[in-house]
Order: C-alpha cells, then structure tokens, then sequence
C-alpha cells in the first residue's frame, strides 16, 4: 500500500549518514535564523517601544534573499558546495554573536541582521546542489520533500520556540544560543558530509 512503503522510503532517506547530516545542519541553520529574528524584533521594541521600527526591523529579515539571494547563489557554484555551508554558518556565528553583545546600538544590530539572513541564500542553493550527491535517483526527490517539509515546519516552530526563549532567557541570551547553533550546524558539516 501507500502508507508503509513511503515510510520504507524516509527510513531508507534516514539511514543515509550524510543526508542526516544535511538536514540536521539544515534544522538548526531555519530554527537559528528564527531565533534571530525574532529576539531582534523583541530587542528592538524594548529598547524604542515602536511598533513601526519592530516591524522594519522583522521586515529588514525579508530583503536580504531579495535583495543579494540570486547574487550570493550563483557564489555557491563557485566553491564546493560543503565548504560554503561551513563558511555561510562559521560567518553567522559572527554576525550573531555580534548581535548577543548587551548595548549594541540599533543601526550595526539591523546591519548584523541583514548579513544574518542575507548568508542563508548561498547556503540553501549550496544544500540544494548538494542533495543530489548525497541522495542519488529516486531518494533526491524524496529528500527534496524532506526538506520542504522542514522549512515549513521549522519556520513555524522556530518562530514558536524563538519566542518562548526569549520570554525566558532575553534576547541577549537567546541570540547567543543561536550563535552557537550555527557552530554546531558547522560542526555537523564537517564531520558528517564527505561530499
């Protein structure tokens, strides 16, 4: 039937070593750059109280792919497709552990953001380039799905997540969480993907 065979086929997709590896440094890349954004958003309303800014703050998170995404892919070609990953992610450590230092003022802090998010471009089209090398005929298209379905979900959860963190812990804190979110997202590239 449908149902058990498809189930087959995402355990076959799972017991691929590398793939793991992907989608894992894929999860934490989607959920880190949702915690960003979201602390940004919370960090900005704290410290103006205005709506307006909040929101071009959150809506500065929407240009970047726009704006340097087709640019910054087609940098993704140029290089292997495993080191930009690694490199997109040991940058985000960068920018967001920048973004984690208490009294950043409010123009670099937007300016870190839009590097943050402007990075992920190049590192998608390098997992999607990736993916076939990894995931060879029929399972591409299976892992392809995989990955959809992660984006969509771990926009909606690390939005959720984001929130409640920072409810928790503070901004500050969240975004140093993320920092290392991407360390251990490089981390996994390293050791988990031959490609």
């Amino acid at each position: 039937g449908g149902m058990p065979e498809e189930r087959r086929s995402y355990r076959e997709i799972f017991a691929i070593g590398e793939f793991r590896a992907l989608w894992a440094a894929q999860v934490l890349s989607y959920v880190g750059d949702q915690f960003a954004q979201v602390a940004i958003a919370i960090l900005v309303y704290r410290r103006t109280h205005s709506a307006f800014l909040t929101a071009l703050a959150y809506a500065l998170t929407y240009l970047p792919p726009l704006a340097g995404g087709p640019l910054l892919s087609g940098l993704a070609d140029l290089f292997p497709r495993r080191r930009v990953m690694i490199a997109c992610d040991v940058l985000r450590v960068g920018t967001v552990g920048l973004m984690a230092i208490p009294g950043m003022p409010f123009v670099p802090l937007c300016v870190l953001l839009f590097c943050t998010v402007l990075v992920s471009a190049p590192y998608a089209s390098a997992r999607t380039a990736l993916l076939p090398d990894v995931l060879p005929g029929e399972k591409f298209v299976l892992g392809s799905a995989i990955g959809n379905i992660t984006y969509q979900a771990s926009q909606i959860l690390g939005f959720v997540a984001g929130a409640a963190v920072v409810a928790l812990l503070n901004p500050y804190r969240t975004l140093g969480i993320d920092a290392a979110s991407f360390g251990i997202s490089a981390l996994i590239l390293l050791t988990g993907v031959k490609v």
